[in-house]
């Protein structure tokens, strides 16, 4: 059967190049933390080689993963910023849980009690995502070439994060009483900016970082709404579930 899977951009860029050379020579260049622009030079470079001299890349340039750690060398980069990609996370979680919370007491006829156990588990929180911010690209890496091992890491610091924050709940020291429909509202509040900070970070390119060619500009990217998306969904499960169950004991 033909091959019927579109280029990528970096094929494209590279078209003379073997696929799947490409592909580990990417990756790699990647996980090296090696900009787009760079790569698409690089790439450019290789793919006019190949073709004035009919060598193969891998004749010509050796072993892609090879190559791209010596293209990473020759091309320092700074460290990647996460923050764009988890600081807008932070918000929508601490909304989707004002909102959870908040909409059960409404169901109960309550108020919503802010305590100290919240905000030492907003701490912790906010620990593991500064955490996660500085090891990502490591933990990426990790993700790629020993994803089992990965797997137990991920499982093994969420269950970290999550015991301590599960203990902190339990400090039931009020520090202020709010109404639940105020309480609601803020949620809200911090669910749109976190939402709408990812589109805005998303729109400036902050997120993306495409392979182009030389003299080539990046095409508009389209952005990613998956996980907003995802976390406005798990709101909306989370929120029935306990508007059932506070109508429930309510009555």
């Amino acid at each position: 059967m033909p091959d019927t899977r579109h280029p990528t951009d970096a094929q494209q860029i590279a078209s003379a190049v073997d696929p799947g050379w490409v592909d580990a020579f990417v990756l790699e260049a990647r996980l090296r933390d090696v900009p787009g622009e760079r790569i698409g030079d690089a790439l450019a470079e290789i793919d006019a080689h190949c073709r004035d001299s009919g060598e193969p890349a891998h004749v010509a340039f050796g072993d892609p993963a090879a190559y791209a750690r010596t293209v990473a060398e020759t091309f320092p980069t700074p460290r990647p910023r996460w923050w764009p990609h988890l600081a807008p996370l932070a918000v929508e979680l601490a909304g989707m849980t004002t909102v959870i919370t908040a909409v059960g007491e409404i169901a109960r006829g309550g108020d919503v009690t802010l305590t100290w156990g919240h905000l030492a588990m907003l701490a912790v929180v906010a620990a593991g995502c500064g955490l996660l911010a500085r090891g990502a690209d490591r933990l990426l890496e990790l993700i790629v070439r020993r994803p089992l091992v990965a797997a137990v890491a991920v499982g093994a610091g969420v269950t970290a994060a999550l015991v301590p924050s599960a203990l902190l709940l339990r400090i039931e020291a009020p520090i202020a009483h709010l109404p639940a429909p105020a309480a609601l509202g803020a949620g809200l509040l911090l669910l749109a900016t976190g939402v709408g900070a990812d589109v805005v970070l998303g729109r400036r390119g902050r997120t993306a970082d495409p392979v182009v060619g030389p003299r080539e500009e990046a095409a508009p990217q389209r952005v990613s709404m998956l996980l907003p998306w995802t976390v406005l969904a798990w709101t909306a499960i989370g929120s029935v579930v306990v508007a059932v169950i506070g109508a429930g004991s309510g009555g």
